[in-house]
């Protein structure tokens, strides 16, 4: 496989590379912080050989950390860390003309899950905001590109792969080779010129050494959603039973069915619904009369959906209040034992080890969707059952559908395809998606010379730069004339007073001859 190399304390010569025969290198943006960084913010005569030469390169921002202390790290910072340090990135690629490009922001030390909810996601959606999140890539361990990934924090790169440096360091041996683009598996090593180098295996064709498209194209099935649907929005605050179900799933193209009484079954009402739990019935033929009133539950309700194996892949409701369907088990922001009164269940039919039918998946995908993008919730809010009890009752639902028992379904991928779902309702108006890529497309400009190519967004931008730009030099230019207008005034005072002064001392010595 392909391999670029990062470095910095120097930086190789380019015959040295070509003669090293990695494809790329990757460089860093940010400033040295210590005297033998000498590789940080390579010169733009520098880029241009590398370009010329064939040489790919791509950016890496580390300014503070490297001790391993994660209140050392530039990501400590938060959301405000996010945001100054994604502007010096954009000062100094707008300075080497290369304004474009994405650019990767490190988490170099053991990040944890919950330091990453807390802290660095919020560096990270900072560096978003002004890069946009097609420019943002993330360098750290396995789980930290992977929590990026399902957050939505980081470009997509597609087919579940995105803009992410994994190290080996802190990965327990997993190398992201399916949802990353970079893998550093090797540190320290002597490269080109003896210069100290890191190796990296690459994983995708742009591993950000070109412009990542904002919106890449998706192909999805095409639903036809009833015109009084689409008049429905996400509704964050609500509290209660969930009785948008019908409505919020069939605007999602899903087949629904309302079982007879299902809006007063329930044993005790909603408040918030934290989320969706995700199953399987254990059987390829369990009824939604059995979920709804099940015999091993004293006929009570079990979960408020069925799902049906069969086509068109009807979705049941069979009750609106909470149901018993999660059990002992815990999982974080949920209550430990005693999750079902927040959580939403969904059962479709299925053993866990038959192959599960496409077309099921997919609408299995648009239920999570449907309910969490009502609730204005991300894909994170779906669990599965073994994810909430598979240690406290070994619980492996749903499964992975390959002909194992016990095999558990892959919800990183799951969660992927409903993510997909939430950012893009099958009722979105194809006008909106339209006018969406026309400010994306790229055009080069039009002045005699030059070879830039940008999006309209990025013309609209430049344009009000230099009218700023000129603005502001117009009022310098004004004021500059307005004190040169105050200072000729002034000279021609003085030279008045000095003529006048003469002419008296003329007549003063005329008069004393």
């Amino acid at each position: 496989m392909a391999t670029v190399i990062d470095f910095s304390a120097g930086l190789p010569s380019v015959e040295s590379l070509k003669k090293s025969g990695h494809e790329g290198v990757m460089l860093y943006c940010s400033p040295p912080r210590q005297e033998w960084m000498k590789a940080k913010q390579p010169p733009k005569s520098y880029l241009d050989s590398l370009e010329k030469n064939g040489i790919k390169f791509a950016f890496v921002w580390q300014f503070r950390g490297g001790s391993g202390n994660p209140q050392d790290s530039d990501t400590a910072r938060g959301k405000t860390g996010g945001i100054e340090d994604a502007k010096l990135v954009s000062h100094y690629l707008r300075s080497i003309g290369r304004e474009n490009l994405p650019v990767y922001f490190a988490v170099d030390f053991n990040v944890s899950l919950s330091y990453w909810n807390s802290t660095v996601s919020q560096y990270f959606r900072g560096a978003g905001e002004v890069l946009g999140r097609h420019r943002v890539g993330i360098y750290g361990h396995s789980r930290v590109v992977d929590w990026a990934r399902e957050d939505n924090l980081v470009a997509g790169l597609g087919g579940g792969r995105v803009l992410g440096w994994v190290t080996k360091s802190w990965s327990q041996g997993v190398t992201g080779s399916d949802y990353a683009a970079l893998y550093q598996g090797t540190h320290n090593v002597t490269g080109p010129d003896g210069i100290s180098v890191d190796i990296n295996t690459v994983y995708s064709d742009n591993w950000g050494w070109k412009p990542i498209d904002p919106s890449p194209k998706k192909v999805t099935k095409k639903v036809n959603i009833p015109t009084q649907y689409q008049k429905i929005r996400p509704n964050p605050r609500h509290r209660g039973d969930p009785v948008f179900l019908p409505e919020v799933l069939r605007a999602f193209g899903v087949p629904v069915k309302e079982l007879p009484g299902w809006k007063e079954w329930g044993m005790g009402d909603f408040d918030r619904i934290w989320g969706v739990a995700a199953h399987h019935t254990g059987s390829n033929f369990t009824s939604a009369e059995y979920i709804a009133r099940n015999p091993g539950l004293e006929n009570a309700l079990s979960s408020q959906i069925h799902l049906s194996r069969q086509a068109p892949y009807t979705a049941t409701l069979c009750g609106v209040g909470v149901a018993w369907h999660l059990g002992k088990g815990s999982y974080p922001g949920l209550p430990t034992n005693n999750a079902n009164p927040f959580m939403i269940g969904i059962e479709p039919q299925s053993n866990g080890t038959d192959p599960w039918p496409p077309g099921m998946l997919d609408v299995y995908y648009r239920i999570v969707a449907a309910i969490l993008w009502y609730l204005g919730l991300d894909a994170n809010r779906c669990i599965s059952h073994w994810e909430y009890s598979l240690v406290a009752q070994g619980k492996w639902d749903p499964g992975a559908g390959d002909g194992v028992v016990g095999h558990l379904m892959d919800m990183k991928k799951f969660r992927s395809h409903v993510q997909y779902y939430i950012q893009n309702p099958p009722f979105k108006k194809e006008e909106e998606d339209d006018l969406s890529s026309e400010f994306d497309k790229q055009y080069k400009s039009r002045y005699p010379g030059s070879n830039y190519k940008g999006s309209l967004r990025d013309y609209i931008l430049n344009a009000d730069a230099h009218a700023f730009a000129s603005r502001v030099n117009t009022e310098k230019l004004l004021k500059l004339q307005e004190e040169n207008n105050r200072l000729q005034k002034e000279n021609n005072q003085t030279n008045k007073e000095l003529a006048k002064a003469l002419n008296n001392l003329a007549e003063a010595y005329r008069g004393n001859k």
